[in-house]
Formats: C-alpha cells, structure tokens, sequence
C-alpha cells in the first residue's frame, strides 16, 4: 500500500512540473507571435541572453551604436534578427523556424485588420506589445517583427 501510495506521489509530481525549458541552441527556432517570444525569451532580452540562449549568431552591433536600430545579435544564417535596444524581434522570408500561428508566405489578410498603419507596415496590439508584419505586393507576409513597444508609439524600422 505504501507503495503504490509512493509511486502515486510521483507520477502526479512529475505530472504537474509546469512547461519545460528550451535548451539553448538554433535547431528548432519558433517565434510565437500570440505570446511574443522566441523559444520563450522576450524581446526584452539582453544581448548577452540572447547570444546564451541562441549560440549560433553571426554577428552584433554594440548596445546604442547608431546603426542597426540601436545594436543587437544577428543570425544571417537564419534569417532572423534581435534589436536589443529597441527591444524587438524580426524575422524574413528565409526564417530557418517557424512562427506560431504561421506568417511568413501567409496572406496578410489572415489576420484581419490591423490597429495601425505605418510606413507600409500592418501593426496589431498584442499583450506584450506590438506584431508587425509587411507583405509584398501580392499581399504575402515576408516580414515579421515583434516588439515590446505599443503599436501606438512604435517608430517602424527602415
């Protein structure tokens, strides 16, 4: 009876032991566009976190340089990129993840109508702050970005 008493504690403990980390690494990159993350780490995120959660940059600016909107850690390999000072992701057409729910190659039209827009780009208030997406002249998503800032007073990169 103690037993399986002890093996019932256990099972139900190991059951409720809550989401699990992601390991570092860029195999298996997923940036959630409803939670604003990527592999769980926010766009808040410093440099240094991100090139601990990330391994595999290819480059980086310095934290308030006066190009690369402020200074951040680069993937060119995957297409994918983190403003650290502006405090956003971005991801492109030849992202080497996923985004959840789909975007890229999506038509932008699948997300109903945007909260703003400025400088072509299509902005939609999100809890953590602000999805951006642009789209070619078909109207497909080629470009993602997600920033901690209001859609209100985002300044859209260029």
């Amino acid at each position: 009876m103690v037993r399986l008493f002890v093996l019932l504690l256990v099972v139900s403990v190991a059951g409720c032991s809550g989401p699990q980390a992601v390991p570092p690494g860029c195999d298996a990159l997923v940036l959630d566009l409803d939670r604003g993350t990527l592999n769980g780490l926010a766009p808040t995120a410093s440099m240094d976190e991100v090139k601990g959660q990330f391994p595999c940059s290819t480059g980086e600016s310095e934290e308030g340089a006066i190009y690369n909107f402020g200074g951040g850690v680069f993937f060119l390999n995957h297409d994918l990129y983190a403003y650290t000072h502006r405090d956003f992701f971005e991801v492109r057409d030849e992202f080497a993840g996923v985004t959840t729910p789909a975007a890229l190659g999506e038509p932008l039209a699948s997300f109903g109508e945007p909260d703003r827009v400025a400088a072509g780009a299509s902005l939609f208030e999100r809890r953590y702050g602000c999805l951006r997406l642009e789209a070619d002249d078909e109207g497909t998503i080629t470009e993602v970005g997600v920033h901690a800032e209001a859609c209100e007073t985002l300044e859209v990169p260029r």
